[in-house]
């Protein structure tokens, strides 16, 4: 049998325009004990004389090889030419073009000879071929001179291989599917126990393996002609070996079982010829066991205990630096309590360990960790702004532990994990509350505040009223506000206007100043405009103790017939009442200014009630009732019904009937005065319509 190899000549022909100028470049020699189908081919292409003093500013190859031996894996290796990247590939499928440049022109590169300019790699397909390649240009700078290279051939030749015939027996009789490896490859046995492979001459290791026999490994030298091997395989029988110790399974052992050495990492199982074997498990940390055993081995696993050594283990637990005493550590059954300083310690078999103190986790393996520190507190940072500047001076609470700011805005608890309630004020900006989970993890809250605010509280002092008036309002940065009233304002000077209700022009205005904490301004006001009442008869003038009803205040005439009110501005309606007197009702419209309103009331002639006695029915009504004289000597002579600003809305008269009926159905619904003649006397009485 026949296989591929690649050997590398060249044939160099140098020619050059200038006498003195001279190059020199080759394919490198490849040195394959072997080729086969998808292996990589390396071909560097290498310097070996150039004009002494050269500086070359631009290359050229051609490479011509066979595309159905040969396929370029995209890849070259680049040793020259790092002035700059000016490196440019092309492969149409028929040859190979490789050029270079120097696109800076930053000076060129020198070629030392002997170098490897670079290296083309390929993947071999089979078969045979013959390689050749030219380099068209090189150019130098010192006279831009070209040189011209001739043909360097290559070629994958011809070798003889050498059949190489495995034969595997076990007891006696060939064995079908061991796994034969030689010289990189691999194959299984048939059922008369061969395997056959080709190689040319060499040294080569080989393995036989099957499940069942213990493994063989030996060399073999092949020098020209076949080679016969015999393996003969020894029966096994596996022994898993299992490691324990007192917290459980454990791995990293190591086994020697006469010439077998293995880690449990990587295997646990050996299978062994029959025989009486001494074997040993060690690990770090536990007392070596030594034992022997004999295959094949009757349970097929095999358990060791390994004793582990103890160990003084150091805790030191803390709160960010801070020692905790009195804090409890649990292991495995164990508990120890540290010190002043923060210390415990616990005397610990050799081994891994996972737990938790505090609710950290803790992880340690002995012996390698004889000392474990713990904090397990988590810093917790409340981070202050307003409008993006550091509130300094800020007081933040969690729990009941207090820290002030700093110039930062940064205030630093160290937490063990929980949940907390926090707290943070600071006078102007109020009041923020929130809860706060901290699990093991640093954290930042980070509160940002608005403007620093601040409570302003307006009064009004020395009202000159004598009713009872609180419509007054005073504006100020938009808000309004009553007398008594608090409204919150930034840092800042203020302009402030106060107002009656219904009037555009204020009664008064000031400034204040608000800096840095709460204020109460107090205002007393000038004299109000006011609307005044004068109620007087033609028969005795002045009327005193007049009652006088406006917008729900009531205020009585004094001896003079006067009663002044403070009102606010727009219309207003008006009821005038005294005994034995006629009720007036009226309206008018207040204009923020003084204004008197004079009332003229004529007394009322009321005779014995038993003379005339007029009866109104239904009442309430719906608009339409009766007016009936019990007194058949007397007739109703006139009627009067007025609304409760004053307005007539019904009168008739002359009357000369005892009973009357009067349709107000047209009329809104509410409350009416009317009033009625009989003889001498003048009857009065309220009327509900609904």
């Amino acid at each position: 049998m026949k296989k591929s190899m690649i050997l590398l000549g060249f044939l160099v022909c140098t020619f050059s325009l200038v006498a003195q100028s001279y190059a020199t470049l080759r394919l490198g020699s490849m040195n394959a004990n072997a080729l086969f189908p998808g292996d990589t081919i390396a071909v560097p292409i290498i310097c070996d004389d150039i004009n002494p003093g050269a500086v070359v500013v631009a290359l050229q190859f051609v490479f011509n090889y066979d595309h159905d031996v040969l396929e370029w894996n995209d890849s070259i290796q680049i040793y020259f030419g790092d002035c700059s990247d000016g490196w440019m590939i092309n492969d149409d499928g028929t040859q190979m073009t490789i050029s270079w440049i120097d696109p800076t022109f930053c000076g060129g590169q020198p070629i030392i000879p002997g170098s490897t300019l670079c290296e083309i790699y390929f993947i071999y397909l089979g078969g045979e071929t013959g390689l050749n390649w030219q380099v068209e240009t090189i150019m130098h700078d010192q006279s831009f001179n070209y040189f011209y290279l001739g043909l360097i051939n290559g070629c994958v030749c011809n070798f003889e291989n050498n059949a190489v015939n495995f034969h595997v027996t076990g007891n006696g009789f060939d064995l079908e599917n061991a796994v034969v490896t030689v010289g990189g490859q691999s194959d299984t046995t048939n059922a008369t126990g061969h395997a056959e492979f080709l190689l040319p001459d060499g040294d080569y290791m080989y393995t036989v393996t099957k499940s069942g026999f213990a493994g063989v490994e030996d060399s073999i030298t092949v020098a020209g002609a076949p080679v016969q091997v015999e393996v003969e395989m020894e029966v096994c029988s596996d022994v898993n070996f299992h490691i324990v110790s007192f917290s459980g399974a454990i791995t990293g052992c190591v086994i020697t079982i006469g010439n077998y050495i293995f880690n449990t990492d990587t295997m646990s199982t050996v299978c062994l010829p029959a025989g009486t074997y001494s074997f040993s498990v060690s690990k770090p940390g536990y007392y070596t066991f030594t034992g022997t055993l004999t295959a094949p081995f009757g349970p097929d696993i095999l358990v060791v205990i390994l004793i582990p050594f103890y160990y003084d283990v150091t805790f030191f637990v803390n709160c960010c630096g801070e020692p905790l005493e009195n804090y409890p550590i649990s292991i495995e059954g164990q508990t120890a309590v540290t010190n002043a300083a923060g210390i415990a310690v616990m005397n610990l078999p050799s081994g891994f360990y996972s737990f938790e103190i505090g609710g950290f986790p803790v992880t340690f393996t002995l012996p390698d960790t004889t000392y474990v520190e713990v904090d397990i507190c988590s810093e917790v940072t409340f981070h202050v702004t307003s409008d993006g500047e550091p509130i300094e001076g800020a007081s933040v609470t969690v729990d009941d532990e207090t820290i002030a700011t700093n110039s930062l805005g940064e205030a630093v608890f160290c937490l063990q994990n929980g949940t907390y309630i926090y707290t943070i004020y600071k006078p102007g900006y109020g009041t923020t509350s929130g809860i706060l989970t901290v699990n093991s993890e640093p954290v930042t809250v980070e509160i940002i505040w608005l403007e620093p605010f601040f409570p302003v509280t307006f009064n009004i002092i020395g009202l000159p009223c004598n009713n009872s008036f609180d419509d007054i309002f005073i504006e100020i940065n938009g808000d309004t506000v009553s007398s008594g009233e608090t409204t919150i304002l930034t840092i800042g000077n203020y302009l402030y206007s106060v107002y009656l209700t219904g009037c555009i022009v204020p009664i008064e205005s000031g400034n204040i100043e608000v800096s840095s904490a709460s204020l109460t301004i107090d205002i007393e006001l000038p004299v109000l405009p006011h609307a005044t009442f004068h109620v007087s008869s033609t028969q005795v003038g002045n009327i005193s103790n007049a009652e006088i009803i406006i917008d729900g205040d009531t205020l009585y005439t004094n001896s003079s017939g006067v009663a002044a009110f403070c009102i606010t501005g727009g219309e207003h309606y008006y009821t005038v009442r005294k005994e034995n007197y006629d009720t007036i009702f009226g309206s008018f419209e207040f204009l923020c200014q003084d204004v008197t309103v004079n009332i003229l009331m004529d007394p009322v002639l009321v005779n014995d009630q038993n003379s005339s006695e007029i009866r109104l029915y239904p009442n309430p009504t719906d608009g339409r009732f009766y007016l009936e004289n019990l007194n058949a000597s007397e007739f109703i002579s006139d009627i009067t019904i007025k609304d409760i600003t004053g307005r007539i809305v019904y009168q008739k008269k002359p009357i000369t009937a005892e009973k009357i009926e009067i349709d107000m159905k047209n009329q809104p619904k509410g409350i009416y005065f009317l009033s009625a003649g009989a003889g001498e006397m003048i009857w009065n009485e309220k009327l509900v319509i609904r």
